[in-house]
């Protein structure tokens, strides 16, 4: 192996963390999320022109600054029991976290939620802290409590 080889492959190596993504073997990231408000009040009923507005507070143990974490919401599928989605098109679309505690304000429409057959009647969803472990591919590292809406279909 050449030197010049051997640098070029020093740096693929390393540069893993430049990509935003968590190593495996960086320490397991976990978070305290908590809801400090939310509009409308969880119990509401909720439309195709709802906005969600929540308040959350966050804190990332073994927060890594060279990754990217979200937070978004995540809606109950029909799709089986524990099995949520949103409508995001990429999670780069949802508020990043860049510091290790501190609170943010998620405004997010739900129409397209509403819309789709995916999602289970009454309404339930979390608000999830993600991780990013590569490339459009992310893991869940805390939640907050379960908020659930009415519709008109239920």
């Amino acid at each position: 192996m050449t030197r010049v080889t051997a640098i070029l492959l020093a740096l693929l190596v390393t540069s893993g963390c430049a990509t935003g993504a968590a190593g495996p073997s960086d320490p397991p990231a976990k978070a305290e999320v908590r809801l400090l408000s939310m509009s409308p009040p969880n119990g509401s009923d909720i439309s195709n022109d709802t906005v969600l507005l929540a308040e959350i507070e966050y804190s990332i143990e073994n927060f890594n600054p060279g990754v990217h974490y979200y937070v978004a919401p995540l809606f109950a599928s029909t799709k089986g029991s524990g099995t949520t989605f949103n409508m995001l098109d990429r999670i780069a679309d949802a508020p990043k976290i860049s510091q290790p505690t501190g609170t943010l304000t998620v405004r997010y429409p739900i129409s397209r939620e509403l819309k789709s057959n995916n999602l289970q009647r009454p309404v339930t969803l979390w608000f999830y802290v993600m991780e990013q472990i590569g490339a459009g591919k992310t893991r869940v590292i805390g939640k907050t409590e379960q908020l659930t809406f009415r519709t008109a279909a239920g």
